[in-house]
């Protein structure tokens, strides 16, 4: 796994000069690795799996404008009359609580960290209405079904034995989950 889809396409590059495109008696493929990037690996995984969280599988993924118009909608419902509130620093709030920031200096402040739990708690609701996840939750989701669901975390376990990262001191907190998770047994 990697960070980006560039790195991931010259890693596959790579790998498909090294690896033999041998068949087998049966005309099966020979197993080939899979090599992706963190979000789409947890696609994958998603696809498989997601069901068990209460999303349909073919959930799709919104984009940043898709998230935006979700935000502005909340924001439209919790705001006070003539507050200016900007959708897009919000979202980066939002974003930054997700992934672990809720630790971070602005959220020591009571009111910030409220408005953060509140708006996310009406967004992840809003998402799921839609059969909707965002680019955040992909690792996030993951994460959470590996948990609550421990046999969805044994059958990657399987399909994935061997987990190799690029860069891997740049991995985030929940990166570094995802990958301890999938490998210590």
């Amino acid at each position: 796994v990697t960070f980006t889809n560039k790195a991931a396409r010259e890693m596959q590059q790579r790998a498909s000069k090294l690896i033999p495109r041998t068949r087998t008696n049966t005309d099966e493929k020979p197993p080939r690795p899979t090599i992706c990037t963190f979000h789409s690996l947890c696609v994958r995984i998603l696809r498989q799996h997601i069901d068990k969280l209460g999303y349909k599988r073919n959930f799709v993924i919104y984009d940043e404008s898709e998230q935006l118009g979700a935000i502005k909608k909340i924001l439209a419902n919790i705001s006070a009359k003539g507050e200016k509130t900007d959708p897009a620093a919000i979202l980066s709030l939002l974003s930054r609580f997700k992934n672990g920031g809720e630790r971070a200096a602005v959220f020591g402040d009571p009111n910030v960290r409220a408005m953060a739990e509140h708006v996310a708690k009406r967004y992840e609701s809003a998402l799921h209405a839609c059969n909707a996840v965002d680019f955040d939750d992909l690792i996030l989701l993951a994460l959470r079904l590996f948990k609550e669901h421990p046999e969805a975390l044994e059958a990657c376990r399987a399909r994935y034995r061997y987990v190799m990262v690029d860069e891997y001191q740049d991995t985030n907190a929940a990166q570094f989950q995802l990958v301890h998770l999938l490998t210590v047994k």
